[in-house]
Order: structure tokens, then sequence, then C-alpha cells
């Protein structure tokens, strides 16, 4: 049984008022983290420092970390749920898209298509953060502690692309199951390809195209291998970092507290970093003014108000009500739970 939003708010407020007290006591403690892949904006501008020095700092030397990014430790991004619920790491980032296979709930925090910019992707993050909360307790022994995107994510093409109706029968590198059935909308064919093997897969033609967030394959290079940057976006990649219940429960009340109010910042940093590097990254792959990123070459195509709209008319007529049924082989309430949170921020619903 999914915890309503208005279930949670006098634990909201007893957190709240815990991180506003101007002196909490903190023990000493040791935490394992598993961040996300290294080499990227977000792991290496805010994820890695924030656990290697500003959290220390924070605490006065009472927290230790010994972080290591998922790459670091040789795993593709797929295994982060169940190392979560075993305990073999403290805290762990993972990308929403790559544990939908095991969570379909999540997924709808980040339906391909339904948040045209950041402003409404992070009003159904909030809206969402509670019965995605609840799920992680009951089913994977975790709690969320932050949930923040990926920029945009665009599609990086090895071959000439004006359209969507250029993507028909192409092969597209997508990372879920909601993703998939977008790109089965448009006539092309879904294909899953961890992250780090993209490059590989553009480069040898294994997949035409790949979406991904425009700072993460600027990072990757992968406009070495790709010649056109279509930029319809259909999503945001939302990632979270979320605590082992067990750890988390061994906190007590103030460490919570310090751990709540830490991350909460984490938050905001990664949603302005988003903010100030998308759209510098676009300009990095495609040759222009390039502040952050490397600077490629490719051709840009820009999306149009007419590629937006058909966006998200396959959103409302095929991938919201085949995620609704799929969620809710395994959570009987899920559509109704959409409706009330992301459906309400963004004035559709589950059709049912």
């Amino acid at each position: 049984m999914i915890v309503r939003p208005a279930v949670l708010l006098p634990a909201i407020a007893l957190t709240l008022g815990l991180m506003a007290s101007p002196s909490i006591a903190l023990d000493k403690f040791k935490m394992r983290v598993l961040g996300n892949y290294g080499n990227q904006p977000h792991s290496d501008q805010v994820e890695k420092p924030w656990f290697t020095k500003k959290l220390q700092e924070a605490s006065n030397g009472n927290v230790e970390v010994d972080f290591r990014t998922v790459d670091e430790v040789g795993l593709k991004g797929t295994e982060v749920i169940r190392l979560l619920k075993q305990g073999g790491f403290d805290i762990v980032a993972m990308q929403l898209g790559f544990i939908s296979g095991d969570v379909p709930f999540v997924t709808g925090v980040d339906l391909p298509g339904v948040s045209p910019d950041m402003k409404t992707a992070r009003m159904v993050a909030e809206a969402y953060r509670p019965p995605f909360d609840e799920v992680l307790r009951t089913r994977f022994n975790g709690t969320l502690l932050a949930l923040w995107p990926y920029p945009s994510q665009i599609f990086y093409c090895n071959a000439k692309i004006s359209g969507l109706d250029d993507l028909k029968g192409k092969k597209i590198r997508v990372y879920s199951p909601a993703m998939a059935k977008l790109v089965q909308g448009l006539g092309a064919i879904g294909v899953t390809v961890p992250f780090q093997e993209v490059y590989q897969s553009l480069q040898r033609g294994v997949v035409d195209c790949a979406i991904s967030g425009s700072t993460g394959g600027n990072a990757q290079k992968w406009f070495e291998v790709s010649t056109h940057l279509y930029t319809v976006s259909v999503g945001w990649g939302l990632a979270a970092h979320v605590a082992n219940l067990d750890f988390w429960n061994k906190r007590g009340a103030e460490g919570q507290a310090f751990l709540m109010k830490q991350m909460s910042q984490l938050d905001n940093d990664m949603w302005d970093l988003v903010a100030r590097l998308d759209e510098d990254a676009v300009n990095c792959n495609t040759g222009r003014e390039c502040r952050f990123g490397n600077k490629g070459n490719m051709t840009l195509v820009s999306a149009t108000d007419a590629d937006r709209q058909r966006i998200k008319k396959l959103v409302e007529d095929n991938v919201l009500p085949s995620w609704a049924e799929d969620c809710g082989k395994t959570l009987k309430d899920c559509a109704s739970i959409w409706n009330s949170t992301a459906g309400k921020v963004l004035g559709i619903s589950v059709k049912k």
C-alpha cells in the first residue's frame, strides 16, 4: 500500500524542524557511497566533490565517506537497485531508466515527452517524491534522498536526420521500456545499450541513433561517432540518490536530519548545474561557442513545434497507457497515484 503525500507531512515537518535546529549533535560514522558514472559534469563538478569534501567539512569531520563511481567498480548501472537492497553500499546513485525493469513505477516521474521543460520536470519530480520513497522503502529497503535530472535527452545520430520522419526504421539506443514504446510509435526500433557501450555501438553501426543527455554524450565524445544532433527532447533522464534503510535507521534523528539537509543542497546543485550546462552542451557538440564541454562538429537539427506536439500525442495515446498497464501488474493503484501526483501537475491523466 502506498502512503499518500498528506500522510508524510508530519514526518517532513519533524525533519525540517531538526534541520532548522542551530546545533545538532552528530555522532561519527562512515558510509560507503556508489556514485554515478565518472567523467561527466554531474559527477566531476557536483557529486564527487560533495561526498569527498563538502559533506565531511559540513560535519566537522564526523562523517567519513568511501566514494566510488559505478564505472570505477566495473558495474553497468542496472545492478544498483539490488546492491541497495542487499546493503552493498550505504548510499547509491541510480539512473531511473536503468532500474525501470525492476520498478516500473519509477519511470512515471519522467515518462518520455511528458515534461517539455526543466521547470515542469522539477514540479513533477517534487510531486512524485512521496510515493516513490514509499515504494523504495517497502520493496527495496531504501529511502529517497535526492531526485535530480540529467540535461535534455536528445538524439545523437550517425546518419542524416531532418525530423521525426527520418527516425523510421532506425535502431535507436533507449534506456527504459517507456522510451522504447515512444520510438516504436515513431516507427523505429528501440535497442537497450549500457551507457558506456554507446560510443562503440554508434561507431560500429549497432545503433543508428542514441538517446542520452546533451552533456553525457558530449563528455563521452559521441560527436566523434555521430553526425547529427536532433534536439527534440524526450525527457530529462532523472536520477536519484537513495540510502539503504538499515544504514538510514542507524543514524537516528540527528544523523538523518543532517544528511537530509546536505542531500537537499546536493539536489539543488544538480538542478542548477543542468540549467547552466544544457544549452552549452548543444553548442559544444555542434562546434559553436563551447565553455564547459568538448568541442565537436555535428550538424544541429532543431525541434519544431510540430515535432513536440507529435511527441506529446504519442505519450498520451501510447506511452502513458502502456506504462500504466505494465506498472499496474506490480502496483495495482499505480495509475491513480500517477494521476494524483504527476498527472495533476501536468493536467493530464491515465485513461482507465
